[in-house]
């Protein structure tokens, strides 16, 4: 808990807003922005260097895929089926 304190706190003392949005993704799933994930997931969606595998293999959205609502959202704004 105190890590995940720490790492928030860090990362809200940088101006993230001129990343690229894979970047900026990762800054708000480690702050728990789920709002803002999600619009940014929108965005990269026709992103070709951020295939959607990465949501299911990166260890960065375990907590991601943990979410109420993630899979439906997911399919949803992405793609049909998550699982292929």
């Amino acid at each position: 808990m105190q890590k995940e304190i720490k790492t928030k706190e860090v990362l809200s003392r940088c101006d993230w807003s001129a990343s690229e949005d894979r970047f900026w993704l990762a800054v708000m799933v480690l702050q728990d922005k789920w709002d803002e994930v999600y619009r940014i997931m929108r965005r990269l969606k026709h992103d070709n260097n951020f295939p959607k595998s990465y949501y299911k293999e990166w260890p960065l959205f375990k907590k991601l895929r943990e979410g109420a609502g993630f899979l439906e959202s997911l399919q949803r704004m992405l793609w049909r089926d998550f699982s292929h």
